[in-house]
């Protein structure tokens, strides 16, 4: 799955505050957010606290601007969280007032003994014989699905899909965009260089 890279919000449907961050990979960042917040593990705990109040239900991800260029992605989210001001607790829910990145942060071997104390303990739910699988082997079919990358779907924004269309004789590919770009308020052809 290719990655895509822009600024993206966290939406409280009810009153409309706003969490703004940047990725490298939207579809793999959605996914993490959403794993922690289930979870009830979130980094940030003023978003992890009206999650738990609300409920998923009352949130929304939604990508705010696709930046080709990584390189750009905290200029462009500092600009948001501005324009947003979303470090405002009336208003949003980022506890940094500039946008930074861990990106590359290479933590001393005393604060890893830290976190990893403070870990202890923490999704233990889902080790040893309290996860589902424990004990459990895939089938032959399970496996080789596994293995087989799925070419009919690709992500190209969080809650959108594009279908790619291949044709085996030339190996050329088509993406069908519409909804993906109405769901961003770009052009189809915009995302479709994007690929």
């Amino acid at each position: 799955m290719e990655k895509i890279s822009g600024i993206y919000l966290i939406v409280h449907n009810e009153d409309g505050r706003v969490y703004v961050g940047s990725a490298i990979n939207l579809y793999k960042r959605e996914h993490e957010h959403r794993f922690d917040l289930i979870n009830n593990c979130h980094d940030n705990q003023r978003l992890q606290n009206a999650w738990n109040k609300y409920g998923e239900a009352a949130f929304k991800f939604e990508v705010l601007e696709i930046v080709q260029d990584p390189a750009n992605l905290l200029v462009k989210e500092q600009w948001w969280m501005d324009k947003l001001q979303s470090y405002d607790r009336d208003k949003g829910f980022n506890i940094r007032k500039v946008a930074e990145s861990n990106f590359g942060l290479k933590h001393t071997p005393e604060t890893k003994e830290k976190i990893s104390q403070g870990n202890i303990g923490k999704n233990s739910w889902m080790t040893g014989e309290n996860n589902p699988f424990f004990g459990k082997k895939h089938t032959e079919e399970s496996l080789e699905k596994m293995r087989t990358p799925r070419s009919e779907e690709v992500r190209v924004s969080m809650g959108q899909a594009a279908i790619v269309v291949t044709d085996s004789a030339s190996g050329s590919v088509h993406l069908a965009l519409s909804a993906p770009s109405r769901s961003l308020t770009v052009s189809s052809t915009y995302i479709a260089t994007l690929s």
